[in-house]
């Protein structure tokens, strides 16, 4: 739970100078902003103005914070399945025969985006009984589930929901299950190391990829009140005019961009400018993968536009 804290503490204190224990708080704006991170929906959980560090961490061990609906399921259907069901369902509501289902039950059709990169939702169909469309998380993880399972390219986004999902699953277990099934498709296999996907057989939970999401929008924000831009920044952090940046290069420029002063990068790293970020190492490793897309050991010019200049998340692929 340590990247949960720092995301925490982050939000909390963005100058870093405060420390996070079970009852320390944040409230108003920025507690909004905070579940906004993660892709949450105002819930009755979440709906609070208030939350300390242990209420947070409760609700994510009962999965309470993501507003789960009980005797909720989703099930994949093939192609020939789908199209007799949407014929039965349109058949049963023309007829007006007598209900198949029990009055609390209810059936819906969806179709599932050919691709993740296409609309952000599964379109309904056909429905039948008391069926009530859901749009929350719990469709959402559905959806990115069902991707994963047709071993598709995701996205940054729809691998932190995976993340998610997957908490509970050994990491050998869920690369195993994946390869199994990728035997089964008719596409050009790479090795799972080389491919972005690899995070969801590397990494246990999500906490980990949103505080490095955390850490490039404070860096984006910082930037845009300084006026500066991502490529000029590239040029100054590259000192000895290689074309590339270097993790130790990365290290003495992120105090430097998230400083609210004008001072120099060796001022800026003489200072606490960020107290976690200097206390938390393992924060800046994370911070150069995720930037390093090609993953030869360096940021090139548009690796690093590409992770400040817009506040997107990275494709897979």
């Amino acid at each position: 739970m340590e990247w949960l804290r720092l995301i925490f503490a982050v939000y909390r204190d963005p100058s870093g100078s405060g420390s996070v224990d079970d009852t320390s708080r944040i409230t108003g704006e920025v507690l909004q902003k905070f579940y906004a991170s993660w892709g949450l929906q105002p819930t009755a959980v979440n709906a609070a103005q208030s939350c300390s560090f242990q209420q947070l961490r409760r609700a994510i061990a009962t999965q309470s914070l993501y507003a789960y609906e009980q005797g909720r399921y989703f099930v994949a259907l093939s192609l020939e399945e789908g199209q007799h069901l949407r014929a039965a369902i349109h058949r049963l509501n023309l007829e007006q025969v007598a209900p198949l289902l029990p009055s609390t039950c209810g059936l819906g059709l969806r179709i599932l985006p050919s691709s993740p990169m296409g609309r952000t939702s599964c379109h309904l169909l056909a429905s039948y009984g008391r069926f009530e469309a859901q749009q929350s998380y719990q469709l959402q993880a559905a959806e990115k589930c069902l991707h994963f399972t047709n071993c598709d390219y995701l996205t940054h986004a729809a691998q932190l929901v995976l993340l998610r999902v997957l908490r509970s699953a050994p990491l050998e277990k869920r690369r195993l299950w994946w390869e199994d099934v990728r035997r089964c498709r008719r596409r050009r296999r790479e090795i799972w190391k080389r491919l972005s996907v690899r995070r969801l057989f590397l990494e246990v939970d999500e906490f980990k990829a949103l505080a490095t999401e955390t850490l490039l929008k404070l860096l984006r924000t910082s930037l845009e009140q300084k006026n500066l831009w991502p490529a000029d920044v590239f040029y100054i952090l590259d000192q000895e005019n290689q074309g590339y940046l270097l993790p130790a290069d990365l290290e003495r420029g992120v105090p430097w961009m998230l400083s609210n002063k004008d001072i120099s990068i060796k001022e800026a790293k003489n200072t606490c400018v960020l107290a976690y970020y200097s206390t938390f190492p393992a924060l800046l490793e994370t911070l150069f993968a995720t930037l390093d897309l090609d993953r030869n050991g360096r940021i090139d010019l548009e690796e690093f536009k590409v992770a400040l200049e817009q506040d997107v998340a990275f494709s897979e692929g």
